[in-house]
C-alpha cells in the first residue's frame, strides 16, 4: 500500500435518507506519513445548511451560494481519488455520502474503503474515545490548526491512519498491510493477528499500548503519589519507633 486516499466530509445533518447533502469536502493522497497531494473545495447543492452549523463553520447562506455545484465538484473529486485506496475516519458515514453524491452524476465507487476509528478501536481497545480529535491528541500526531474544515480533518485522518498501519506492522510483525486486510470484519482481522501472534516467540511478543485520557492518567498518578507518600511515612514512623524502643 504505496499511497492512500483519505476523505472527510461536511454535511447538512447524519444521514443521506433525511435529504442531508454535503457542503464541504476535503480529500488528501497519503505516501509514508506525508501529504502528497490534497483536494479541498466547499459545495452549493441548494441545501438549506442550519445555522448553527454555518456559525461553526463561519459561513453564511450567500457564501455557500457562490460555491461550485455538486456536479462539478464531484467529478473533480473522483478523478483525484481513482483508482487510489480509501480510508477515513468513521468510513461508513463518510463513505454514505460520497456514494450517494457519485450516484447523482452517474459514478460508482469501486474502491473499498478502511476505516481509521475502527482500526483505532482494534488497536486501543482500552481508550474510551476514539473521535479523531481525541486519537490525535492522545498519540500527540499533528500540530495542525483545529479549525472547522474538511481538508484539516482529512489531513489529521490521515497522520492518524499512516500511524496505526505502523503501530500494526510493528506490533505483529507484518512487513507488508495490505488494503484489503485493513477492511476485513473483524472476525478475519481478529483470526489473522492470532495467528501472528501464534507464530511469534513470546519472548518477543509486544505489550499491546494502552492509552487513557488525560483525567484518567491524572488520577493514576495521584493515587501513585499519594501511595508512595505513606509508605514513606509508614517506613519513618517504624524507624522511629525502634530508636524509641
Amino acid at each position: 500500500m504505496k499511497s492512500i486516499a483519505i476523505i472527510n466530509f461536511k454535511t447538512t445533518g447524519p444521514s443521506t435518507d433525511n435529504g442531508d447533502r454535503p457542503f464541504e469536502v476535503g480529500a488528501v493522497i497519503m505516501r509514508k506519513r506525508h501529504v502528497e497531494a490534497h483536494y479541498h473545495s466547499r459545495i452549493n447543492t441548494g441545501v438549506l445548511v442550519r445555522p448553527d452549523i454555518l456559525s461553526r463553520h463561519k459561513l453564511t447562506p450567500q457564501a455557500i451560494q457562490q460555491e461550485p455545484t455538486a456536479n462539478s465538484v464531484m467529478q473533480e473529486l473522483s478523478s483525484f481519488l481513482e483508482p487510489i485506496p480509501l480510508a477515513a475516519h468513521n468510513a461508513g458515514f463518510h463513505c454514505r455520502f460520497l456514494d450517494a453524491e457519485w450516484a447523482r452524476i452517474g459514478q460508482t465507487r469501486h474502491q473499498d474503503c478502511a476505516c481509521s476509528r475502527l482500526l483505532s478501536r482494534r488497536l486501543y481497545a482500552n481508550t474510551l474515545d476514539h473521535r479523531l480529535v481525541a486519537m490525535i491528541d492522545a498519540l500527540r500526531l499533528s500540530q495542525l490548526t483545529r479549525n472547522p474544515s474538511a481538508l484539516t480533518d482529512a489531513e489529521m485522518a490521515g497522520y492518524l491512519f499512516t500511524h496505526l498501519v505502523t503501530d500494526l506492522k510493528r506490533r505483529y510483525a507484518f512487513k507488508k498491510v495490505s488494503h484489503a486486510f485493513l477492511c476485513e470484519d473483524s472476525t478475519r482481522f481478529e483470526a489473522t493477528v492470532r495467528s501472528r501472534c501464534a507464530a511469534r516467540k513470546p519472548s518477543v511478543w509486544v505489550r499491546p499500548l494502552t492509552l487513557w485520557p488525560a483525567e484518567t492518567r491524572l488520577r493514576s498518578w495521584l493515587a501513585a503519589s499519594h501511595y508512595t507518600y505513606l509508605r514513606k511515612l509508614l517506613n519513618f514512623m517504624k524507624h522511629r519507633l525502634k530508636r524509641a524502643l
